[in-house]
């Protein structure tokens, strides 16, 4: 069969943060699918996957590079998002590592992880044996990985206020002929 490509262009006339400019999409039903625009006032880039269930898939050569998944996790390198990012090489030409660089003479590249307790709009205090941040690693057996997590971890020390705000480092190892870190 033949496909064919429904759009309809939109012209930003408006001067506010909410106008844009674009392609609406449709797909064969009729049914607005997707919206691509550009925002004269914020300059911001947006697609906009409306189909129910929808992905939007960068891609090159065929092969998938980016992916914001229906659910909203994010791949690159993987089709299929576990997790709210996960970079993976199990897509051919995907990454195998992900490397931070830094060119700044003041501070080197580092991760950071944030905790609170509560909402996003109304953040609360992290509370004694909370995780603050951790960095783990798990190999795969004959069937599967494991489901242990050993590694390292930040944990809150105490309850926090804003004059104090202790931590402890946690490390973990599993022994061998064994699958319990400890």
């Amino acid at each position: 069969t033949i496909g064919r490509a429904y759009g309809l262009l939109s012209r930003n006339l408006g001067g506010g943060a909410a106008s844009y400019s674009g392609m609406l999409f449709y797909d064969q039903n009729g049914a607005l699918g997707q919206f691509q625009g550009f925002n004269n006032s914020t300059h911001e880039y947006r697609i906009n996957n409306i189909a129910s269930g929808g992905s939007i898939n960068f891609m090159l050569g065929g092969s998938s590079k980016f992916l914001v998944a229906s659910n909203g996790n994010i791949g690159i390198g993987t089709t299929s998002p576990s997790a709210l990012l996960e970079v993976s090489n199990a897509v051919p030409g995907g990454p195998a590592n992900m490397w931070v660089t830094s060119y700044t003479n003041a501070i080197g590249p580092y991760f950071l992880a944030r905790r609170a307790r509560g909402t996003p709009g109304a953040p609360t205090a992290v509370q004694n044996g909370d995780f603050l941040a951790g960095i783990y690693g798990r190999g795969y057996g004959t069937t599967g990985f494991g489901t242990a997590f050993p590694g390292m971890s930040v944990q809150a020390a105490h309850n926090w206020t804003d004059t104090a705000q202790g931590t402890f480092l946690a490390f973990s190892t599993t022994s061998i002929d064994s699958t319990s870190p400890a």
